[in-house]
């Protein structure tokens, strides 16, 4: 099992025209990805994925903010999950101070002008349309929901051997 990450194939900025009309550097849309050397490093993690004790399967994690964009990568997925942020939730995260969590903040202007509609574009292009393949999930509250969130994953992914779930309840 392993997790493929979207943002270690992040390649160059674009220019795109924002709704004022002006021209702006972006690095929130989905040509800033590599996505042919991420659809690539899915297709080896999946292929040389292992099964874990407590699992009844291999299992890999492919993650990023815009996964769906590239039909390869859609198609490589038996299971998508989708965490619906806020705008503000979203943009709170982005323009919080730098951290292990949040490497390249924008201010909250970037985040308006440029990260948001990109989001609204992506989801509009990309998520929508599969809307019958999303498992579509509320974003995390508390740290301690994460392990909430991970086990709500792989009951509806159907990794779980039953003694594992049973042990979980």
């Amino acid at each position: 099992s392993s997790i493929v990450a979207q943002d270690a194939f992040w390649s160059h900025a674009v220019l795109v025209q924002a709704s004022s009309g002006a021209e702006m550097v972006s690095e929130e849309e989905p040509e800033c990805t590599d996505n042919t050397m991420f659809a690539a490093a899915l297709e080896e993690a999946i292929a040389s994925a292992v099964t874990l004790p407590s699992c009844v399967r291999a299992c890999v994690i492919a993650e990023g903010f815009q996964l769906l964009h590239d039909d390869r990568v859609a198609g490589l997925l038996d299971h998508i999950f989708f965490i619906d942020l806020s705008r503000q939730e979203c943009i709170a995260r982005r323009s919080a101070p730098r951290s292990s969590l949040n490497p390249n903040p924008l201010s909250i202007e970037q985040c308006e002008r440029l990260l948001w509609p990109a989001h609204e574009r992506y989801v509009r292009d990309s998520v929508v349309p599969l809307r019958e393949r999303i498992h579509w999930l509320a974003p995390l509250g508390e740290p301690s929901s994460v392990a909430k969130l991970a086990e709500e994953i792989c009951v509806k992914a159907g990794l779980l051997l039953p003694t594992a779930r049973e042990s979980s309840s």
